[in-house]
């Protein structure tokens, strides 16, 4: 199974549907979800996802401390959250070359620095984009379609 790393931003109601809905449609599409703390909070509660080693399963799920995750050895990372979580993402797997995506859980207007990017044959998907496009976007990660902007 290709896994997909999940890191989210603490207390982000929105995250509490989002999630799961999240979690279950990458099972379904054959990959494996790895989730920081966070993330796992809005999956199995704050109390499981307090638990437990890093890289350990709780609730069904791989739950890893942020700076473990890279070790995990995801296909991709989406972050669910702002600018500060990408940054501290972008922190954490500077050594590899693991794509990051960012879907919209907030105001467009409070993300700096994600932006749009051209897709091969000229289709375009925003990367701060709705649930729905977001599944999409991972598909099109995955499969390599979607053009990798190196910042």
């Amino acid at each position: 199974m290709t896994r997909v790393a999940i890191v989210s931003k603490p207390l982000k109601t929105e995250l509490s549907r989002l999630l799961p809905e999240l979690v279950e449609w990458l099972r379904e599409h054959g990959f494996e979800p790895v989730l920081d703390r966070e993330s796992a909070a809005y999956v199995v509660g704050p109390a499981a996802a307090a638990k437990g080693k890093s890289g350990s399963q709780i609730g069904g799920v791989e739950v890893r401390d942020r700076p473990d995750l890279p070790a995990s050895n995801p296909r991709l990372v989406i972050v669910l959250g702002g600018d500060g979580t990408l940054l501290a993402v972008g922190r954490i797997f500077a050594a590899t070359d693991t794509p990051i995506l960012v879907p919209s859980v907030s105001s467009p207007r409070s993300a700096w620095l994600v932006s749009t990017q051209p897709l091969k044959d000229g289709v375009t998907i925003a990367a701060r984009s709705t649930n729905e496009r977001c599944f999409t976007s991972i598909s099109g990660v995955t499969a390599g379609v979607l053009k990798a902007s190196t910042r």
